[in-house]
């Protein structure tokens, strides 16, 4: 595993709480908020509908990121393996040709998402 370059986990999204202004919602961490209350993120929030649904499934989303970045890296890590054991089964029987090259973009497309 690469060193990350962002806050570690878990995010903890907040509403309704003294760490937030009237009509935000904010994405934090626990030590964040016991030591200094500075969060990663705010989201500025119309609370009018179909806003307000939106919004804080983006909250949601945008606080999940640190488990969605694990997942991935691991997802990444099984398709490189299912990628090289497919290059070998192709050496034994023709019906794997073509899998290890079809496995390829979604491992391209995992390593740039993580280099983002």
């Amino acid at each position: 595993m690469s060193e990350l370059k962002f806050t570690p986990g878990p995010w903890l999204d907040y509403e309704g709480e003294e760490l937030i202004e009237e009509g935000s919602l904010v994405i934090t961490t626990d030590a964040r908020q016991r030591e200094s209350k500075v969060c990663i993120t705010e989201i500025l929030v119309d609370w009018s509908e179909p806003f307000e649904t939106e919004q804080r499934a983006n909250a949601s989303l945008i606080a999940a990121a640190p488990e969605l970045y694990a997942a991935l890296e691991e997802a990444e890590k099984d398709l490189v393996a299912a990628q090289v054991n497919a290059r070998m089964a192709t050496k034994h029987d023709s019906k794997w040709e073509g899998v290890a090259e079809a496995i390829q973009s979604s491992i391209d497309r995992s390593r740039a998402a993580r280099a983002r």
